[in-house]
């Protein structure tokens, strides 16, 4: 759960985003995603949180508002949006985000 309100940025192809997740916004990691972050506890104490919870509000974005939604690519590179998070991890995560996003994607999370 975020737990204030917290200004994310990041970037594709060039291009900045930014996105405001509101306090209170719960997101819901997939299975693979637990064990990534398992992993990054271990290694590296709350990594791909922030990704996390950013990737799953653009998800629910494109649900609830399809037409000021972002496109998917865009939606997935914000696995790779935090500088802190170790590059290992937050590839994988994004290239497993990549293999098999589209399912929730379009049929809704």
């Amino acid at each position: 759960m975020v737990l204030e309100d917290t200004d994310v940025e990041w970037t594709y192809q060039g291009i900045t985003y930014r996105r405001t997740l509101r306090e209170g916004y719960e997101f819901r990691p997939g299975a693979w995603l637990l064990v990534a972050l398992f992993l990054a506890m271990i290694f590296h104490p709350l990594a791909l949180w922030q990704a996390s919870a950013l990737h799953d509000y653009l998800y629910d974005e494109m649900e609830e508002d399809p037409k000021n939604a972002v496109p998917r690519v865009v939606a997935d590179a914000a696995m790779l949006a935090d500088d802190t998070d170790p590059y290992w991890l937050k590839t994988a995560a994004w290239g497993f985000v990549r293999l098999v996003g589209w399912a929730p994607w379009i049929g809704g999370t």
